[in-house]
Parts: structure tokens; C-alpha cells; sequence
């Protein structure tokens, strides 16, 4: 994403074509430079949503390779038929299913199920929200947790400090000693009827930061699972559960 989107940035960027790849050129020789400023925009979009995209893919794929493994530890057998029926099933699906037939679940579980309709709109309607997206009228929603920073004065008093993840943030000051923390709220992206999906690379960063975290927070669950049916001794450790990944689930 980063190549993408700086390359999309550059103003010293401007060969679009694929002069080492082809002599087959779809595209004018020379355009405007309006027009090329708003292909790079479009392509900018573009580099965000697949990545997004890409990571709903591998979730997928991740859990496929648990119910299989899961449920082979669980029945003693290859269920093939269970397998397929399985691995066709969407994101929010796999994740229901993980949950109701081998109680593997986790706290932030249901905020990811919200990823597949984000992704189900940008593949099969690119991206514009429609009817088929919406329910009772309300807008398609992705959510997802994020980091913000917090000082808790010794008085007690808690402010929201600006975000530092923000290379353009302000520098603060507080008015009294106190303790810096770290806040893991849930944030919501809206898209309304009609609307175009879109993500910022920041927010797609955050979005990863959030799913890199719900893995160790979910390999915990499996491997709980795999525990409680004696496929699995945990080494010896000297650190609290805690210690191993997972965000708090709570504000």
C-alpha cells in the first residue's frame, strides 16, 4: 500500500506507460495534467480498497485452515462434504459457524463479520453502496477498534489527547501531572445508500493494526480449543495471558 500510494503522491511521477513490459499502449500518447492527477487519484483508491480486499481474502483463508483442523481434532475425522460445504461459506458466515458448532469465538469476533459486507459491495457492485447493501433504511457500516491515547490527571480527570498516529498532529500540553494510557474504542465507517465505499490509508492502517491484534486474540481461542480435546500442551511460560497479543476489549 505504501508504494502505491506514495508512487500516486509523487508529482515527479508521470510515465503511465508500460514502455518495459509492451509496445502495446492503450492510452494517449500525453494527456492533461488534470487528467493524469485524477488517474492517480482513482489509482490511489484503488491500491487502498485491494488491500483491503486482500485481507479479507486471507482471513477467509485462515479460517478455512481452522475449521479443518479444528474439526479433525473434534470428530476424529475428515469430513470432506463438511469441508466444502464450509470454505464456500462468506467471512461473517465462517466465523458464525466457527462459534455455534465448536464454540471457538472471541470479543471482537463481530466486528470483523462486519468486513464481509464492505467487501461483498466492492466486488460485486464496485464500491457504490446499494439496496442489496442496506438494511431497515440504515447505512453500510465497518467496524473496528483503534488506538487513542488518553492523560489521566491526578485528579482524575481523563482527556483524549490528539492523535499521534497523525504525522500532521499538534504538539499538547497538559495542565496538570498525570499518566499517559492507551484507549482501545470501536469506530465506525458509514457509507450510505448511493455512496461510494472508500478507505484512507490511515484507516485502512488501523484496520490492519486492529485484525493483526483479533489473530492472536482468536489463536488463543483455537488453541483453547485444541487444549480441551488434548491435541495441545501449552509450553511453559513465564508470561500472563495477557502478555501474549490481544487488545482489551473494552474502552
Amino acid at each position: 500500500m505504501g508504494l502505491g500510494v506514495n508512487a500516486a503522491g509523487s508529482a515527479e511521477l508521470r510515465d503511465y506507460h508500460l514502455n518495459q513490459d509492451t509496445t502495446l499502449h492503450l492510452l494517449p500518447a500525453s494527456v492533461s495534467p488534470k487528467v493524469l492527477q485524477d488517474w492517480k487519484d482513482q489509482f490511489r483508491l484503488w491500491v487502498v480498497s485491494s488491500g483491503f480486499r486482500e485481507v479479507i481474502d486471507s482471513l477467509c483463508r485462515y479460517f478455512d485452515k481452522i475449521h479443518l483442523g479444528c474439526s479433525i481434532v473434534a470428530s476424529k475425522r475428515l469430513d470432506k462434504r463438511a469441508q466444502q460445504c464450509f470454505e464456500r461459506l462468506g467471512l461473517d458466515r465462517k466465523i458464525d459457524a466457527l462459534s455455534s458448532k465448536l464454540g471457538i469465538t472471541s470479543p471482537n469476533a463481530e466486528l470483523v463479520s462486519s468486513f464481509y459486507p464492505i467487501r461483498n459491495c466492492l466486488v460485486h457492485r464496485l464500491g457504490r453502496v446499494g439496496h442489496e447493501d442496506v438494511r431497515n433504511g440504515t447505512a453500510l457500516t465497518l467496524r473496528y477498534r483503534r488506538i487513542e491515547l488518553v492523560h489521566t490527571a491526578e485528579s482524575g480527570r481523563v482527556t483524549r489527547l490528539p492523535d499521534l498516529m497523525n504525522p500532521n498532529a499538534e504538539g499538547f500540553r497538559t495542565e496538570e501531572a498525570g499518566s499517559l494510557g492507551l484507549q482501545y474504542p470501536e469506530r465506525c465507517l458509514e457509507f450510505p445508500l448511493g455512496t461510494i465505499v472508500t478507505f484512507s490509508p490511515k484507516e485502512l492502517t488501523e484496520i490492519l493494526f486492529f485484525t493483526h491484534h483479533f489473530l492472536f486474540e482468536y489463536n488463543r481461542a483455537v488453541l483453547d480449543f485444541a487444549q480441551r480435546h488434548g491435541a495441545y500442551r501449552p509450553p511453559a511460560s513465564n508470561l500472563a495471558p495477557a502478555d501474549l497479543g490481544a487488545p482489551p476489549t473494552e474502552n
